[in-house]
């Protein structure tokens, strides 16, 4: 986040106001980071497919997918305090770790309050966890993001272990540093802990 606040002269990025305003704040210094970004990896493949109740996920396959290798899975959850963002908000984020780790994701753009009520993003988070389980895969699954339902996963299971399948991995943050501060190395420790 320094990298950010010194592109702001020195101010952290607060949104305040009603829910609306917060929203197109948000969405104001989404555009502002995203046009900073270089091009779209275009090793990534993307693909979308729809769920239940209409819930959009994308998967991120790098290279080494499209070539046959066998990866992990990751299931990812954009920020934005359940009122903000989207799955455009984080696709570099996405993209940069389905590259660099690589990984598999699978972003669920979830339904975002205030027009929908809690638990139903974490309802849709889990149904885009349950859609990554029910695929002929055999691969190691992870949950992450920068939002609080990339957890729900890793409760489901310390709560009801015959649901799902042990979560290797839960990593959360902030969606810039991932692409600043993480080093090539801790990506390759990440990848060696999921590797089937």
């Amino acid at each position: 986040m320094p990298q950010l606040e010194n592109a702001l002269g020195g101010q952290r990025p607060l949104l305040a106001g009603t829910a609306e305003e917060m929203i197109q704040q948000y969405n104001a210094l989404g555009a502002m980071l995203a046009s900073q970004m270089p091009p779209p990896d275009a090793s990534v493949s993307t693909t979308e497919e729809k769920i239940d109740n209409g819930v959009t996920l994308r998967i991120y396959k790098p290279k080494e997918a499209q070539d046959g290798k066998k990866l992990p899975v990751g299931v990812y959850t954009h920020g934005g305090g359940y009122i903000c963002g989207n799955l455009d908000s984080e696709d570099p984020v996405c993209r940069a770790l389905a590259h660099h780790v690589p990984c598999i994701i699978v972003s669920v753009d979830y339904r975002l309050g205030p027009q929908h009520k809690m638990p139903v993003m974490l309802d849709d988070t889990m149904a885009g966890y349950k859609w990554v389980h029910n695929l002929p895969l055999k691969h190691k699954f992870m949950t992450n993001g920068t939002q609080r339902p990339g957890s729900m996963p890793t409760h489901t299971e310390a709560t009801n272990p015959s649901s799902f399948p042990l979560v290797a991995l839960q990593g959360a943050g902030s969606p810039w540093p991932w692409l600043t501060n993480v080093s090539r190395r801790d990506l390759v420790r990440i990848y060696k802990v999921l590797s089937p």
